[in-house]
Order: structure tokens, then sequence, then C-alpha cells
């Protein structure tokens, strides 16, 4: 550890200087470049959104493609870009999906960590860039670009108390990708029933308009129904599941054994929630653990998840840079980067039995998972309410209950 830290110490110093924050921009721009030319290229998770959208244009059942398995919602809102053909629809969807990690990794340190230095973002997004995990969503063109590029700004406005905004945002992506249906939690958790109004509305109702406009909408339940009892369909190599319960069916664990499996880290998940959000002050780092604890624990929990769902810990490890950031919160992020560096290095062969990429970054992100609930678990407890805070200059005075 004393190694790592020492190592940690002498990069950082290199990168304060002018010179290392221009090399790291540099950097990164030519990484932007070749993940947005990749993602033109190929952009097969999008081309799949645009091919139901264009079916829904034709008068056909979109949920005919095995590999649809969106909201209602999500063909709707792609109508518009439907009129496109597919090369100029990939090449769009490439541009948002890189532009969203960008945001992601600026709004992170400005919104999350305001006094952060000015290295950390383009060092924050050349790691994402050549991960495997930030290279499967962008030359994909993954359809949650936007739930990525949003989720600093529903952190940022969960911590200021800003609930009909974050209700309002979390209903547009869960609108366009339900991937962060967990964060209805945080309204849940602060009682804010009217952003859970807005988060649950917004995406029912543009589903509702999906369904009265698209032909065969009611074949998406069976066919969720199937999808999240077997696994992800051919021709996606199911070797690629970073979730539990595709780690454990790769491992030719019995069904049983996978839903107890899912259950338990469901419920630690759960629990360690709770703790976290009644433990420690309000506040970022409060908001952005417990965020990322509901995140990680649907993802994890999950019948089946992919390994560029890690991007979304990106704010996580940013909020660590500001200066008012409890030292705690730094060590839980040290811990949870050791288990993490898995994903930047090259891919496990994929199709190798059982321990292939799969098991090897859906390990990670269980490790991930471990370390935030043990550190919920260990943090510390909030004052009582019937003892004020000592102000400068005067006694504590201890208020008796009436």
């Amino acid at each position: 550890m004393p190694v790592l830290r020492r190592g940690v110490t002498v990069a950082l110093g290199l990168a304060r200087h002018r010179a290392g924050v221009a090399a790291l921009w540099s950097a990164a721009s030519v990484c932007l470049f070749l993940r947005t030319w990749q993602g033109a290229v190929n952009a097969f998770d999008f081309l799949v959104v645009h091919t139901a959208a264009r079916s829904v244009l034709a008068g056909q059942d979109p949920y005919a493609d095995p590999l649809f398995l969106y909201l209602p919602s999500s063909a709707l809102l792609t109508l518009p870009v439907a009129l496109l053909p597919p090369s100029a629809a990939a090449a769009a969807a490439a541009l948002a999906c890189v532009a969203a990690v960008v945001v992601v990794c600026w709004s992170s340190a400005r919104l999350l960590a305001p006094g952060s230095p000015p290295w950390l973002v383009p060092l924050t997004l050349l790691v994402v860039l050549v991960s495997p995990a930030g290279g499967a969503l962008t030359v994909s063109a993954n359809t949650e670009f936007f739930a990525v590029a949003a989720l600093p700004v529903l952190y940022r406005w969960a911590a200021d108390g800003r609930w009909r905004r974050f209700g309002v945002l979390l209903g547009i992506t869960l609108a366009v990708k339900p991937i962060l249906l967990a964060l209805v939690v945080l309204a849940v958790l602060a009682r804010s029933w009217r952003a859970v109004a807005w988060a649950a509305g917004i995406p029912a109702a543009a589903s509702a308009a999906g369904l009265a406009v698209m032909p065969g909408g009611h074949a998406l339940l069976p066919v969720v129904l199937e999808r999240m009892a077997h696994g992800s369909p051919e021709p996606v190599s199911p070797w690629m599941e970073v979730s539990l319960a595709g780690v454990l069916r790769n491992g030719a664990v019995g069904p049983e054994w996978i839903l107890l499996a899912r259950v338990l880290v469901l419920l630690l998940g759960a629990a360690a929630v709770v703790v976290r959000w009644s433990r420690g002050d309000a506040g970022t780092p409060r908001t952005v653990q417990v965020g990322t604890l509901l995140v990680l624990t649907s993802v994890v929990g999950a019948p089946l998840a992919w390994d560029h769902y890690a991007v979304l810990l990106v704010p996580l490890f940013a909020s660590a840079a500001d200066g008012l950031t409890t030292s705690r919160h730094r060590r839980t992020v040290l811990w949870c980067s050791l288990p993490l560096a898995v994903l930047l290095v090259p891919r496990l062969d994929p199709v190798r039995e059982p321990f292939g990429y799969g098991f090897q970054a859906g390990t990670a992100l269980l490790v991930v998972l471990l370390v935030l609930c043990v550190e919920a678990f260990r943090a510390p407890r909030r004052p009582f309410p019937h003892v004020r805070r000592t102000v400068p200059g005067r006694r504590a005075h201890r208020v008796e209950p009436a």
C-alpha cells in the first residue's frame, strides 16, 4: 500500500504541471476521435433501437426483433432519427455517446467536486475511454448515453434538495432507457413523492403514447420475461454478461442457487443504502455513495448486465477530489479503485468457460459493491437530534426532550 500511494503521488505531481494537463487533454482527444470513429462504424446497440423505430414507421411490430427489449417510449423517442439512413444515424449516435462521456467526466468534476484540480477531467476522460468498459459504451453507441450524461446532475440536485428537477430529469432518462430506475429510491428516502410521481409518470406516459402508435406492443411483457429467465439471446454472447446471475450461469450454477445469490445481493445492497442514508450528515458524499450503491446493486443483482455499466461509477471517483470531501470517502474510493483496475486490462477471451471476460468484469463490480456496503455499515452516526452542535465561543447545551 505505501508503494501504491507513492506511485499515485508521483503521477499526480506530474499531472499538476501545465504540460502534464496538456498531454492528458491531447491523449484524451485522440481517444475521443478513435472512439467516435469506432462507434460510427459499429453502433450495433443504437441500430437495434433505430431499426425498431423504422419498423414503427413502416407499421410493423418492433418487438419482432428479439434484441429490442426497451420500453415503447424508446422507439417513440427515436422516430425523428429513424428518418435518417442507418449510416448517418449511427454517426449521430456515436457523437452523442462520446459527448455523454465528456459530459459525465466534466460534470462529475465541476458539480460534485468544485475544488478539483485541472487534471481531473482529462485524466478521468482518458481512463474511461481506454478502458474496455468505456469502449463497449462508445463503440456500441449504447442508448444509455443520456442517462450517463445526466447522472452527475441528478446527484447534484438530490444533494441540494431540488427534488422536482430530479424527478423530471430522472423520468426522461427512464423513458429513453430505464438503467437508472434504482435512483427512484433516493426520492423515496427523501420522502419527495412529487419527484417519485414525475420519475414514474414521464416514462409511463411516453410508453403509453408509444403503445398507441406501434403494433404488437402486447408482446413486450412475454419477451422481457423470457429474457429475464434465460439470459441474453443469440447472437449476443452470454459470456459477456457481468451480472452475478450471468457469472454464475457461465459457471453452470443451478437456477435456484442463482436466485438465492441475487436475493442476498439485493438485500445486502438495500440494507447498506438504508444504513448509509441514516448515518452521517446530508451532503454530496452521502448522496453520491447512496446513489452509487443503488445503481451498482441493481446492476450486480440484475438478471443480466454488461461491462459498460461501470461508467456509472465515474461520479463516485470524481467526487473524492473535492477538498471538502471526508477522508473516509476518499478511502472508500481508494479501495474501490483496486478491483476496478481489472477493467483497465485487456479483455480475457469472452468465450472461455467459465472464467472469461464476463467473470473478469463481473467479479470486479461485485467486489466494489461489497466494499461500498462495508464502508456504509462503518460510516459514523449522525449526532443525536437532542444535542446541539457546538458554536464557537459558546458551550454546547443539552436540550432535554419535553
